[in-house]
């Protein structure tokens, strides 16, 4: 199962994969013929919103590079935290508060601002209140119905983790003692086999790989934004203040069903 998952993860590292064709067989001239125009570059996305980052968004992808690609937009983006006067009044409360917050997320292998992780884990406990919860049983029967969905897991054991350039791939369990996830996220991290972890990131439908004995192994899969040391999520909360108070961080198991 090692090899068969660093196989996974530099895959997922590698998006493009360019090849050089032979060269042609030299051809007889042919009449000039007007040059044809250069494709136009496609327009830059948006800044992402609060509702992006909220919502299943699949505009990237539903898989999991395309939850990737969404991590990236959102982690290189401070437009959400300034989208609203009540956002921008929220955060700025915070601003001093910063060295600590980078501190206490000094794992997460990126320099985003880590408030932009705390909008993700704010985002998932609003959509487990307003749309239920996600159970593995949920993902195990239809993945493709929550892929794009934000998620975060506090204290969450690692199954096995891999790196390859500058990606780390692995299994992770959702539930304590159980149901594991393929996690993928575009960083180093220190952490190895058996630590306890928080992630913060999104649902990726499923990922199918070999493994070491040739067979095929599909398991529902989880983009990661940042993977932390077991408490930090709930200490940058302190901080921040971004949670609704009626419902507490640790508290997504809980939350109704609505299927």
């Amino acid at each position: 199962m090692t090899r068969a998952l660093l196989i996974a993860v530099v895959a997922l590292s590698c998006s493009r994969q360019r090849t050089e064709a032979p060269a042609p067989a030299p051809q007889p001239a042919a009449a000039a013929t007007p040059p044809v125009p250069a494709k136009s570059p496609a327009p830059p996305r948006p800044a992402p919103t609060w509702a992006d980052i909220s919502s299943n968004d699949c505009s990237y992808g539903c898989n999991l590079q395309g939850q990737l690609d969404r991590i990236d937009a959102v982690l290189t983006s401070k437009a959400v935290l300034t989208e609203t006067d009540g956002l921008k009044s929220l955060f700025s409360e915070s601003e001093a508060q910063l060295p600590r917050l980078r501190e206490l997320a000094a794992d997460r292998g990126r320099a985003a601002d880590p408030r932009l992780y705390m909008v993700i884990a704010s985002t998932a406990t609003q959509r487990a209140r307003g749309d239920g919860t996600v159970l593995y049983q949920m993902l195990t029967k239809n993945a493709e119905h929550d892929a794009g969905r934000p998620w975060f897991i506090m204290g969450a054991k690692i199954l096995d983790l891999h790196e390859a350039d500058q990606v780390t791939g692995g299994k992770l369990e959702m539930d304590p003692g159980k149901n594991p996830l393929f996690i993928v996220g575009r960083f180093k991290t220190p952490f190895v086999e058996d630590d306890r972890v928080d992630v913060i990131g999104y649902f990726a439908g499923n990922y199918t790989f070999k493994t070491t004995t040739g067979l095929k192994e599909t398991l529902p899969a989880f983009a990661v934004a940042g993977m932390f040391k077991e408490g930090t999520i709930r200490a940058m909360n302190k901080i921040v203040h971004t949670w609704p108070k009626d419902i507490p961080p640790d508290a997504l198991r809980s939350m109704p069903r609505k299927y």
